[in-house]
């Protein structure tokens, strides 16, 4: 069963085997939530979309569709795979595909925004966080804890904030925050993030930690 914080995909379909193949697999996946619609879901009720290739158009080629970093995996026949990228897709998946194949690829694809920091541009997955070419593996809970920053970017976090991030949860245990923003903090180290004054997570005495932006340095 996918845990809070996991990344949730939307499989636009109205074939229901697809639909229940999707929902007994992935109840064994901690990371990633499937929600089966036979319409896409609002872009804010989602991280990511699966569709047939003959519906991307819906999402891609839509003049109304918003500006946004959501990524679009399709799949289909093995020939449509020019298609498909040709089409905006993020990644294709060519029939037939397995649902293991579809987890693999969705953690590859399914990112946040990016976010300008002084040392350059976080990108930020379900397992890894990356600078440039230099990439970090991120736990679920690292994971969460810099989403939920990344959130409130530019703005101070408090702890219980962050700690119901982590565990879904309210709670008063700030140290178990402080122990996962310290983990974080060496793992940006080694993106060239900085330390010291020139971390990125700031603390902020009584009240809770905030994300540094290049514009805020």
């Amino acid at each position: 069963m996918a845990e809070k914080g996991a990344l949730h995909l939307n499989a636009v379909t109205e074939d229901a085997l697809l639909a229940k193949r999707l929902a007994l697999y992935f109840r064994r996946e901690r990371l990633i939530a499937v929600t089966s619609t036979p319409a896409p879901l609002p872009e804010d009720e989602t991280d990511a979309y699966f569709v047939p290739l003959a519906r991307v158009g819906e999402l891609l080629a839509n003049p109304g569709r918003p500006a946004t970093w959501l990524p679009v995996l399709a799949h289909g026949a093995p020939d449509q795979l020019r298609a498909a990228f040709l089409a905006g897709c993020s990644d294709f998946l060519r029939e037939p595909w397995t649902l293991e194949e579809l987890a693999i690829r969705v953690r590859r694809v399914a990112r946040g925004p990016g976010f300008r920091l002084p040392c350059g541009e976080l990108r930020l997955s379900v397992s890894s966080a990356s600078i440039g070419s230099r990439r970090i593996e991120l736990s679920l809970q690292e994971y969460r804890l810099l989403r939920a920053l990344l959130a409130q970017r530019g703005t101070v976090v408090p702890r219980g904030t962050l700690y119901y991030a982590l565990w879904g949860r309210q709670g008063a245990d700030s140290r178990a925050v402080d122990v996962h923003v310290s983990s974080i903090r060496r793992k940006l180290c080694f993106l060239g993030a900085g330390a010291g004054r020139e971390r990125v997570i700031r603390s902020v005495r009584g009240a809770g930690y905030l994300l540094v932006s290049a514009e805020d340095a």
